[in-house]
């Protein structure tokens, strides 16, 4: 398999939603649109029986690949009749180069990711400020309701002393 065949399985990839990367050894890492599902590294080489074992692992991770085995004519897996719906963001699905973006218009889809990290990050922050500010206001009130419950168990037991009546012993009770 060349490395334009690589290329066409690549950009298949990104069609379908994958994110792909390369790591320091130079293992290309997809990662698949279902984040549940396991990522995949291989190598790009070029024997027959890394691209297939590949394609197999991506096969795994929920890759669909149509490309006839070089071995014989059987289809290694068939499309679907509607083709499969991902829930990706636009930014992360694979753009042809004429459609690529600016770097300026990159440079603006940048500040404004920042500033919402910013705002969700402050937001984060003010939440958890009140959170704190609620338990200690939830700890405060089970104090004063053990210390409330302590009053009540002694005034009950005051109450009961009141109204209770000791009965003095007679003979027969007495002698016993």
């Amino acid at each position: 398999m060349s490395s334009m065949d690589w290329r066409s399985i690549k950009k298949e990839l990104c069609n379908q939603g994958w994110t792909l990367s390369r790591n320091a050894n130079g293992h290309c890492k997809a990662v698949p649109p279902d984040r549940s599902k396991p990522f995949v590294v291989f190598s790009e080489s070029t024997d027959p029986r890394s691209v297939r074992n590949s394609i197999c692992d991506l096969r795994k991770s929920g890759f669909v690949w149509n490309e006839r085995d070089p071995r014989s004519e059987r289809v290694l897996k068939r499309v679907p009749s509607e083709p499969p719906t991902f829930e990706t963001s636009p930014q992360l699905q694979y753009q042809p180069r004429s459609e690529m973006m600016t770097a300026d218009a990159a440079f603006t889809k940048l500040r404004e990711a920042k500033e919402y990290y910013d705002l969700s990050t402050q937001q984060e922050r003010e939440l958890l400020d009140e959170l704190g500010r609620l338990r200690t206001k939830v700890e405060q009130a089970s104090a004063d309701r053990r210390h409330a419950g302590q009053n009540l168990r002694e005034a009950k037991s005051a109450f009961d002393n009141v109204f209770s009546v000791d009965v003095p012993e007679t003979g027969a009770m007495a002698a016993e």
